[in-house]
């Protein structure tokens, strides 16, 4: 029989989980800008998957027919790689290629329909395209698909179907995926809840890499819930995992943890270039939290932290940033949406 203490540590764990997925479900739009930004949205930065042809190649092997040329031409637009962001143009070269059969063209065509980016919001039209992705098992799509059937977006809520293409993505390492079932089942949606399983699902996905269920990860050390130990520099590991993906909650929580000193030696200098680099987001909740923590400091102290913040910038401005569920994406789509990077091309050999 459990304990009444064990038991407040399962209720909080449930808290952790409905709270996440209820978020998952509710930021699907872009009027909820102000809620994805507080719970860890950026922009991307370039990826590390950035190909090494030219816009100019590109361009000329996509309008020669090239499907692949076609795709990654439509990502650069998307991403505003070397061109300014113009969805209808990203739409227009998804568009080519995704007829040629391109599947990661058919699920980031998908995306755009899905949320009327380039072109007129359609349900309809965004699940025709990644239903053909999911024809050729992409996981993408198949995570995609998954999520909108899961919270009947477009689509009319079917948790059988939702789970089943969630788990093929899964099968597929797809961590998002591995990170939606542990939303599942710790929210009970189309399942018995199962903490345990949540749980398990959630420790895979972080340790694979999953930004944000590092930092679901990490909140749960923090407070020592469920059969997870209270550690709070176990806590900071794992914030400081999601932090190097560019997460914008991890390095607020990064920021709070160097201010109270909890997990990492209490330092105002560091915590002030946690803050810094997510007011330099425009998360206002952020600079109000740097500029409360500055009437502590010396003006020599606020300096290196400002030198610190460059510092970490110039050195992550390579990688890809995440936004709330840690998945790469475009700048602006809503957090259930997944895009594809193209993969990284491999040199010619002469």
């Amino acid at each position: 029989m459990q304990t009444y203490e064990q038991t407040s540590k399962w209720v909080l764990v449930a808290v952790l989980f409905v709270a996440v997925s209820g978020w998952v479900s509710n930021a699907a739009y872009p009027a909820q800008h102000a809620e994805r930004i507080e719970a860890g949205a950026t922009q991307l930065g370039r990826p590390d998957t950035a190909d090494e042809q030219t816009f100019e190649q590109l361009m000329e092997a996509a309008v020669q027919g090239d499907a692949e040329a076609q795709f990654r031409l439509g990502d650069r637009y998307g991403r505003g790689q070397g061109v300014l962001r113009d969805y209808t143009e990203a739409a227009r070269w998804y568009l080519k290629a995704a007829q040629q059969g391109h599947d990661l063209a058919q699920n980031n065509l998908g995306g755009l329909y899905a949320q009327g980016y380039g072109v007129e919001q359609d349900y309809a039209e965004a699940v025709r395209w990644l239903r053909k992705a999911v024809e050729q098992d992409n996981r993408y799509a198949q995570y995609n698909l998954g999520v909108m059937l899961q919270h009947g977006r477009g689509v009319p809520q079917d948790y059988a179907e939702a789970i089943r293409l969630i788990r093929e993505a899964v099968d597929q390492g797809h961590t998002g995926a591995m990170l939606q079932l542990s939303n599942i089942y710790g929210g009970g949606q189309g399942v018995s809840r199962d903490y345990d399983e949540a749980l398990r699902w959630l420790t895979k996905a972080a340790e694979q890499g999953n930004a944000q269920a590092q930092v679901q990860f990490g909140s749960i050390c923090a407070h020592g819930l469920a059969t997870v130990p209270q550690d709070d520099a176990e806590a900071v590991r794992w914030y400081r995992k999601a932090a190097e993906q560019g997460h914008t909650g991890a390095l607020r929580q990064l920021g709070h943890r160097y201010r109270s000193g909890e997990g990492v030696p209490q330092d105002d200098v560091y915590a002030h270039k946690w803050y810094n680099l997510v007011a330099a987001q425009g998360v206002e909740i952020a600079a109000e939290e740097r500029d409360s923590l500055a009437g502590d400091m010396t003006p020599e102290q606020i300096a290196e932290a400002q030198r610190l913040a460059r510092e970490w910038e110039s050195t992550s401005r390579s990688k890809p940033k995440t936004m709330g569920n840690g998945n790469r994406r475009m700048t602006g789509p809503p957090p259930y949406f997944e895009f594809a990077f193209p993969p990284k091309q491999e040199p010619e050999e002469r």
